[in-house]
């Protein structure tokens, strides 16, 4: 099945950073979320699980330290959300949200907006994911206002996938210019509520965690032109900066570097 097109405008450059680790990220993240709260921006902070859970708490950790004595303000200006979530109950044992938690994310000293907050009995996927997306589409409007910035941590798996936009996926099919924000659908192991190609052209700064060696077939493939029907990472081309943190030299990698993303019109096919 041939996968949908879409002119997409890339801005910017997706650089590459080699022999990182998580002070790294941990840095970037917090300079940049920092820089913008000294100035009164409110800043949104979507995370994902899995292998980025202990670097999103301990940036929420950072910022905590830094803001100490202004916890109010801080509450006012920073929160922190999910890319994705597996549906259930809150709290239910395969939850990104939940694995936050576990990895030391502390919501006392800032706002916190889980994706599941229905109550058993109330849950269902449709009431979280429009809950969500009038959450998203809000935020959406404030940053085209100026009024927010959104910054991202995500990792991108093996198969390309990022946040909970499989290959292949329902998600996977929404366009980049559609209005919607946050999507649900069933897949093999999980229903799933998770933020749409259409967010990502939003977001002002996206840090992605690359760790494994199962994970560079897929970063090699970013310097292909190949739709987010085949594979979704390809989306970080439309964030205003991205950062790919990766725990080895990638010059060690004969030169599989992707491609500068400086603004150019692409077509998915």
């Amino acid at each position: 099945m041939k996968a949908f097109r879409t002119a997409i405008t890339y801005t910017d450059v997706m650089k590459t950073v080699p022999n990182s680790n998580h002070d790294a990220v941990i840095g970037a993240l917090c300079g940049r979320i920092q820089a913008r709260l000294a100035r009164n921006i409110p800043v949104l902070f979507l995370v994902s699980g899995e292998n980025t859970a202990e670097i999103a708490s301990g940036v929420c950790s950072a910022i905590t330290a830094l803001s100490r004595g202004e916890t109010g303000k801080l509450k006012l200006l920073f929160t922190v959300g999910l890319l994705d979530e597996r549906f259930g109950a809150p709290g239910h044992v395969d939850s990104n949200w939940r694995l936050l938690i576990e990895k030391g994310l502390d919501p006392a000293h800032l706002s916190a907006m889980p994706i599941l907050a229905e109550t058993a009995g109330e849950a269902s996927l449709e009431k979280a994911v429009d809950r969500y997306n009038a959450f998203l589409t809000a935020a959406v409007k404030r940053q085209r206002e100026g009024n927010l910035a959104i910054i991202t941590l995500a990792e991108m798996g093996a198969d390309g996938h990022i946040a909970g936009i499989l290959p292949e996926s329902p998600a996977s099919r929404i366009d980049c210019d559609a209005d919607l924000m946050v999507t649900g659908y069933r897949s093999a192991l999980f229903a799933r509520i998770t933020v749409t190609p259409a967010l990502f052209r939003f977001i002002d700064y996206a840090a992605v965690w690359l760790t494994g060696s199962d994970k560079w077939p897929a970063f090699d493939r970013l310097s292909s032109d190949l739709s987010v029907h085949e594979q979704p990472a390809q989306l970080f081309k439309l964030v205003k900066e991205t950062e790919i943190f990766a725990d080895i030299d990638i010059r060690e990698r004969m030169g599989s570097r992707p491609k500068s993303a400086k603004t150019q019109r692409q077509s998915y096919a």
